[in-house]
């Protein structure tokens, strides 16, 4: 778990002492650490592929350090294929490892921080907060946006430089973004009403909706599947998260909500085409077309395993999708699925089918 510590932690202990007792390996301070590091030692001489598990976990931690001065430059251009083997040695002083690759580089999975420097919070920021649109500013909760004076416009469309969101749609939509768990038919809601289809011709609103409907938020740990939130607002906020992600979440919940805003999307989508690939409005169409698409194969998952017809898992076995409500809104999902089709494969199917006419004249 080396984004947390580099010591032996007690859990890989066990699963030593557990392999080891099969075995009939020894044990002990100095020897167990010796079997993580050690590609030599009897662990990794007779299971091999420790060693390649060792080395994907160690590269997954590395690669998700926010801080990435301990990550290898690509600009180096003299980096080889042997290179990227990992070498793990235990420091019997400090009690740690250490891991170096890269031609002597040490590698670490967490931030090396000064005294007093904050750290780095993602390595990959997230789309759907708020805060990473009000920088320099902070805004955790809805008074944060209301107390701000001046709000981002998210750029600028096409037509006339004007600007993709106003003051007021701008508040409307920071302010969703700060409740993770209700923001997706709300922000579903706000982009297909009031003409806000628009607005989509910006790359920056684009990745503003797809972090609300696709980046999956808080995880809903196993030990806390069966609480229920007893107040409001909730003195247990880590259960607002779910195990699966927010739209599937949405999908089991409450179909009838990203059904009614994805069907008038993708229909007011179609009346946006002027007839020519250049127009400014071909930018929110192809966008769209996009959008659903990737719906499309929610809706698909969630009946595949109602149905029992998927290909790899069954139903009973994705904890936090219960199969009583999943096969309850089987009809509305299966519903859900014919009339975006219908729209994906008719209408949007059409205007890109005319647009390849006039591209290979």
């Amino acid at each position: 778990n080396g984004d947390k510590t580099e010591r032996l932690e007690p859990v890989l202990v066990k699963f030593f002492e557990g392999l080891c007792a099969k075995l009939a390996f020894p044990l002990g301070p100095v020897i167990t650490p010796n079997y993580l590091s050690d590609n030599g030692a009897l662990v990794i001489k007779n299971h091999p592929e420790f060693a390649c598990y060792r080395d994907i976990g160690f590269y997954l931690k590395l690669f998700l350090n926010p801080q990435t001065d301990y990550l290898p430059q690509t600009q180096q251009s003299s980096w080889r294929q042997r290179d990227a083997e990992l070498n793990f040695a235990w420091d019997s002083e400090r009690k740690m490892f250490k891991v170096k690759g890269y031609q002597g580089m040490f590698l670490n999975c967490r931030p090396r921080l000064k005294r007093g420097e904050m750290p780095p919070t993602h390595r990959f920021t997230p789309l759907a907060s708020p805060s990473e649109y009000t920088k320099p500013y902070f805004a955790e909760t809805e008074d944060d946006v209301l107390h701000m004076w001046d709000l981002p416009d998210f750029g600028s469309l096409d037509v006339g430089n004007a600007k993709a969101l106003g003051q007021h749609d701008a508040e409307l939509l920071l302010s969703y973004l700060t409740v993770p768990y209700m923001r997706v038919p709300l922000v579903l809601s706000f982009f297909s009403q009031q003409d806000r289809i628009h607005s989509l011709q910006s790359a920056k609103l684009q990745g503003v909706f797809d972090g609300v409907l696709f980046e999956p938020s808080h995880f809903l740990a196993s030990q806390h599947s069966a609480a229920e939130i007893a107040d409001v607002p909730t003195s247990e906020p880590h259960l607002l998260a779910t195990a699966h992600g927010l739209l599937l979440n949405e999908l089991v919940h409450s179909p009838q909500v990203v059904r009614e805003a994805v069907v008038r999307l993708a229909k007011q989508a179609v009346d946006l085409d002027t007839g020519h690939v250049k127009a400014s409005t071909s930018t929110v169409i192809l966008y769209v077309i996009r959008l659903c698409a990737r719906i499309d194969s929610y809706v698909s998952l969630l009946i595949s395993l109602a149905e029992g017809t998927h290909e790899t898992t069954r139903l009973e076995q994705c904890r936090g999708l219960h199969g009583a409500q999943v096969k309850r809104v089987l009809p509305e999902l299966k519903a859900f699925r014919t009339e975006l089709r219908s729209v994906l494969h008719g209408p949007l199917q059409t205007v890109l089918g005319g647009w390849y006419k006039k591209l290979v004249k």
